[in-house]
């Protein structure tokens, strides 16, 4: 999968959980720049980069778990 198209499917989900109210987001986003996909929301931990590896895994975890919402810091920690 192309960075671009990760990304695409890491805002879809991060638009839904920003729709729901308790995940606290606000403003979620993801998009690639070049090797790199970033993910961003207003939080106090401020923007990440990912790797397309560490990316990849991310989407993953949120396809396994689509009724789950977790930051990607929490999910990458735990991988």
């Amino acid at each position: 999968m192309k960075p671009n198209e990760i990304a695409l499917k890491i805002n879809t989900y991060l638009k839904n959980a920003e729709r729901d109210k308790t995940n606290c987001l606000y403003k979620a986003r993801a998009y690639a720049s070049g090797r790199w996909i970033y993910i961003v929301y207003v939080t106090y931990q401020g923007r990440s980069h990912l790797s397309r590896t560490e990316a990849t895994q991310y989407l993953k975890w949120l396809d396994q778990n689509p009724d789950r919402f977790s930051r990607h810091h929490s999910v990458l920690q735990n991988l």
